[in-house]
Formats: C-alpha cells, structure tokens, sequence
C-alpha cells in the first residue's frame, strides 16, 4: 500500500483545482437550498451533500495519517521503513504544496474583488497580511465598522457606507 501511495503521489497535486474551488462549491450548495425545489431532492435522496464535497479535500490529509500511524507501528529495523518515511514526506509535501496554492488563491481573490473598483490594484508581487474588521474615527464623530486589510505594500479600509480608499504602506 505505502509504495502505491509513493507511486502515484505526485498525481494527488490535482486536488489543488478543487481546493481552490471548494469555497465556491460550497456558496452554490447554499444558494441551491433556497430553492424549494432543490430541497425537495435533497430531502427525498436523504443525501448530505456537504459530506461529498469536503471528502477530496480531507483525503491527502488523512493519508498523511495514515502514514503517519503505519510508520508508528511498523519496527525500526523493518525493511519498508525507509519507504514508509520515503511517503510520508511526500504526502505531507503535497499537502504542505495544496495548502499553500488554496492560500494564494485565496489572497487572489480578495485582490480581485478589490480591483472591480480600482483598475491598478492587482499586482503580482502584491500579497495579503491580514483580513480583520476594525472600529476606526475616520472623521468626527463616533467609529465605524471598517472592513480593513494589509497588504505587503498597501493598507485598504473602508466604512460601510463608503467604497475602499488605500493608504500606502
């Protein structure tokens, strides 16, 4: 099993595209259950959707824990050891590569929605260091709720009554 697993790892990378689309498929899931007619299928073919979705992305990570119990309870000295290892750091490689493009992505996407406004704002080298909501005085009077966020090189923030203005870092 540990070798079949080492042999075709390298194939697992296409989960990527559908990490990265998860968070969508998930919205139109939720979209869909307003319909009545939707829900009405949903409840005659007694089907969790969510469960079939979220089960590619959890897979990788479960054959690093697989692995991981395998490598524990296989001898020091036995053999398939150093292929067991061998595995493991390609697995946890892979997950280490999926997490890391579904982070990217995300920053993307966030750059993107903000560049619907600003026709200048997506840069390539432009990345995201925080998300947060802050109460901020941006004129006088009391704080508003303001959507903030940092990039690498510029702070964004907005009230909810006004579109995004940029301050540069």
């Amino acid at each position: 099993m540990v070798k079949v697993i080492l042999k075709f790892a390298d194939h697992l990378k296409i989960y990527m595209s559908y990490v990265n689309g998860y968070d969508m498929c998930l919205k139109t899931l939720t979209d869909l259950k307003k319909s009545s007619e939707f829900q009405k299928f949903l409840t005659e073919s007694k089907t969790d959707l969510t469960q079939y979705l979220i089960t590619p992305v959890q897979r990788i990570p479960r054959y690093a824990l697989l692995l991981t119990a395998v490598k524990k309870h296989t001898e020091k000295d036995h053999p398939d050891q150093a292929v067991i290892e061998q595995a493991l750091n390609k697995i946890t490689s892979i997950c280490m590569h999926i997490n890391e493009a579904k982070r990217r992505y995300e920053q993307q996407s966030v750059m993107l929605a903000l560049n619907l406004q600003d026709s200048d704002f997506l840069q390539p080298n432009r990345k995201l260091i925080m998300r947060s909501k802050l109460r901020l005085r941006l004129e006088k009077g009391s704080p508003e709720l303001c959507e903030c966020i940092l990039f690498s090189d510029v702070y964004v923030y907005r009230s909810q009554k006004n579109r995004f203005k940029r301050m540069t870092v």
